[in-house]
């Protein structure tokens, strides 16, 4: 009877044993998928994260070319009014001449 005792004994050690082991195997399976999801989680936080960057710098460099096209336009623009400005001051450089002249040869022919 004792013999059957320790048998059963030693039975349910090794069924303790064998379900010890397979709660730490569930556990280490659980961990281990636990990683895996804050892996894929951080994955994808860092995927957002450069996409988001991305879309930041396209639209910092639209702007910056908005803003390039905008003073290129006001550069042109202001060399036009100059260019205006020049033709408006030889055109009165060359009337006052021409008064000038006038006036020289009326003075020349009068005396």
């Amino acid at each position: 009877q004792r013999a059957v005792l320790r048998e059963k004994g030693a039975e349910a050690a090794k069924l303790k044993a064998a379900e010890s082991q397979n709660a730490v195997a569930a556990m280490q399976q659980m961990i281990l998928e636990g990683r895996q999801s804050m892996q894929r989680r951080l994955e994808e936080e860092r995927e957002r994260m450069a996409q988001k960057m991305r879309e930041e710098a396209a639209a910092l460099a639209r702007r910056v070319q908005a803003e390039k096209q905008r003073m290129q336009e006001e550069l042109a623009d202001a060399r036009e009014k100059q260019r205006k400005k020049e033709q408006e001051q030889l055109a009165v450089q060359s009337e006052l001449l021409e008064v000038m002249n006038t006036m020289k040869a009326s003075i020349m022919g009068a005396g």
